[in-house]
């Protein structure tokens, strides 16, 4: 292929034979920022960001932010993201005895429970997550 045919190829289909639209408007399908979720919190303190409803799951009625590793501690022991830190003491406690080998004879069974438990509730108060 000679330059002259490279250029009138370049020059025929500038967008690489894509269909393009004008500024400010979208095809169908795409409706903005409610379409995008920011998994990873990049854009937790823009304003006006991540107001769609998948993300209310992932805030406290507060409005603050929970990660997924927030959430997964909240989901070992048993709670949902408006929990306290109250709550999150109380279920601790009872699942300490629940899974504690003195409670079942020093079985290990439970032994990884427990571990998972603790890790949890060490998350979420390390991490001042859940603050009054």
């Amino acid at each position: 292929m000679g330059a002259d045919a490279v250029d009138r190829l370049r020059m025929a289909a500038p967008m690489w034979e894509r269909e393009t639209w004008p500024m400010g408007s979208r095809p169908s399908g795409l409706r903005g920022d409610e379409d995008l979720m920011d998994l990873h919190g990049i854009f937790a303190h823009t304003p006006g960001f991540g107001t769609n409803d998948t993300d209310g799951a992932r805030r406290r009625p507060d409005g603050q932010r929970l990660s997924a590793k927030d959430l997964a501690a909240l989901k070992v022991l048993g709670l949902d993201a408006s929990a306290t830190k109250q709550d999150i003491k109380t279920c601790y406690k009872r699942l300490v005895r629940r899974f504690h080998p003195d409670r079942h004879g020093g079985d290990r069974r439970y032994e990884a429970s427990l571990s998972a438990v603790i890790l949890a509730y060490k998350h979420l108060t390390r991490e001042k997550t859940l603050a009054d």
